[in-house]
């Protein structure tokens, strides 16, 4: 089994604009500003997170930024392996969207080389490496045309995820948004099912 995760940007370059101008809150908007606006409060989200055995109720006051660099430093890890890809994003995750790990109570946002450098030390990445990617534009060119490569397919939106078999005609689903455990036990025996015919 094969799985990797792909770079996707909610707003990329235009994040400032996109709070400002399309959510109507100032650039440094906390994710809980911009959830009032648009839901009008967290608690569909944070029930969300917790049917997934995660908390995102201490994560409201990160604030908006660019997300290049988190996925250049992801991009990175996952060229080392899927796991220390995996790795990395579980450690922006938790830190981004759960406030875990930040005991001075900070606000996080996902361009802070701070943060990022402390997820790079937890998945064990070398450190030397991790910084000079982070001080440069490494990996950029390749997590553009990643982006680019999934919107052409027509993902415009995540979460998406694909599940396929190689060789197996018919055993590709596609799954977009949120599930839960029983959407994507229905997906798995759909492909088992293509598997056995």
């Amino acid at each position: 089994m094969h799985w990797t995760r792909a770079p996707f940007f909610l707003q990329g370059s235009e994040w400032e604009p996109w709070l400002q101008h399309t959510i109507g809150v100032p650039r440094d908007a906390t994710r809980y500003d911009v959830a009032q606006k648009i839901w009008g409060g967290t608690d569909m989200m944070n029930q969300l997170f917790l049917s997934a055995g995660r908390d995102a109720r201490n994560g409201w006051g990160s604030t908006y930024s660019d997300s290049m660099d988190s996925h250049r430093l992801a991009y990175y890890a996952a060229t080392l392996s899927d796991e220390l890809g995996e790795a990395v994003w579980k450690g922006i995750g938790e830190r981004y969207f759960e406030g875990r790990h930040n005991p001075e109570g900070k606000p996080v946002y996902l361009a802070s080389h701070e943060m990022l450098l402390a997820v790079a030390a937890e998945a064990e990445l070398d450190m030397d490496e991790a910084k000079r990617v982070l001080a440069s534009d490494a990996y950029r060119e390749d997590v553009e045309a990643s982006v680019s490569a999934l919107k052409a397919s027509g993902i415009n939106s995540i979460p998406v995820l694909i599940f396929s078999v190689d060789g197996v005609p018919g055993a590709t689903q596609r799954h977009n948004g949120s599930g839960n455990k029983a959407a994507f036990r229905a997906i798995l025996d759909s492909i088992q099912t293509a598997c056995e015919a």
